[in-house]
């Protein structure tokens, strides 16, 4: 679909646009009076409140498929910087956007849309947490380099554990990791050896059968916490039942995920309506309030030139440059915004 919408933005021969991919979404917004084409099958064209609504939406993760997620919010970042100031965007567009990323904000501020965490891996980590208090001094192993793996790993990392220890069939696998989160790598034969010197065990394979059975584990002198991320489960039961173990089981963190997931979707009701009233707030916005806003990103915009000119130019020279370039062009805006609205009085 991506593809689809990207070729309909060419052949309309739309330059000013915010053109947005994800793993589950592909969106295009710009503004236009009129297509020559339709749009491409399957894709839903929105327009108006319509459009500046379901932007919101997005924006707050109220659209998302985990609601509330954050993720989303830097992606419409990233879209709106990629193609902000390209040949062709518009103040509108730009100032459409502000707009929307700063309510994104609000929205997590002033509720708990984000609330409570989501992921499995994350929650499985606070857990450990819970149960082990600091992780300064505790070293972890990491069985399986794969996605889940390599989540789990550098989740360690930044919780501030002493060392993360990456096991893996594929050695390859466990060096590449390893070398990223500045861990060390080891072969799968080694695990019960890494085994005995570590307090965390993270079991993160997603082989068809037991990949962590009772002849890899030592003597075990201390007990061990041991987080199950495998799916289907890779840890054998004799495991889960040895005395110096705790275990953390994969369907217990997707329970919690579910719960949490529960409570954001109660706050979509309130969003919805953040949603409702602000959009409506912008539509009959202030003529003043617009003016003053499009001055601010003139403003911005000389300011971000003149510190560039800094570097290359005299001081003074810069200075009365900005000033004067500042003046032309809010006296240009003014002017621009009185006449729109003489012609619209004379229309009337």
């Amino acid at each position: 679909m991506g593809r689809k919408i990207k070729n309909f933005l060419d052949e309309e021969g739309l330059e000013g646009y915010v053109f947005l991919q994800t793993c589950n979404r592909a969106e295009a917004y710009f503004l236009s009076d009129t297509l020559s084409s339709s749009v491409p099958e399957k894709a839903i064209e929105r327009s108006g409140e319509d459009a500046l609504s379901h932007l919101l939406k997005v924006a707050s993760g109220a659209d998302s498929l985990i609601v509330g997620e954050t993720e989303i919010l830097h992606q419409l970042r990233e879209a709106y910087n990629e193609f902000n100031g390209s040949h062709g965007f518009s103040s509108d567009l730009e100032e459409i956007f502000d707009w929307a990323l700063k309510f994104g904000k609000k929205v997590r501020r002033e509720t708990d849309i984000s609330s409570g965490k989501t992921s499995v891996v994350s929650i499985g980590l606070d857990h450990i947490q819970e149960i082990l208090e600091n992780l300064d001094k505790k070293k972890a192993v990491v069985i399986g380099a794969g996605k889940i793996g390599a989540k789990a790993a550098r989740y360690l990392k930044d919780t501030g554990v002493q060392g993360v220890l990456v096991a893996n069939r594929t050695y390859e696998n466990a060096v590449e990791l390893a070398e990223e989160i500045n861990g060390e790598s080891y072969r799968f034969s080694k695990l019960p050896e890494l085994i005995r010197h570590v307090e965390i065990i993270v079991c993160a394979t997603g082989a068809p059968h037991y990949t962590l059975s009772k002849d890899k584990i030592p003597v075990l002198e201390k007990n061990k916490v041991l987080l199950d991320l495998s799916v289907p489960r890779n840890v054998h039961p004799e495991v889960i039942e040895m005395d110096k173990i705790e275990y953390i089981s994969y369907e217990e963190l997707t329970e919690k995920a579910r719960e949490n997931l529960v409570d954001r979707s109660g706050e979509v009701k309130k969003v919805k309506r953040m949603i409702r009233d602000e959009v409506e707030a912008f539509l009959s916005e202030d003529p003043l309030e617009d003016l003053y806003k499009k001055a601010g990103r003139i403003r911005r915009k000389q300011l971000e030139k003149a510190m560039k000119e800094l570097k290359k130019r005299d001081e003074g020279e810069v200075l009365r440059d900005f000033s004067r370039s500042l003046t032309d062009k809010v006296l240009s805006a003014v002017k621009h915004e009185m006449k729109s609205r003489e012609e619209n009085w004379e229309n009337d």
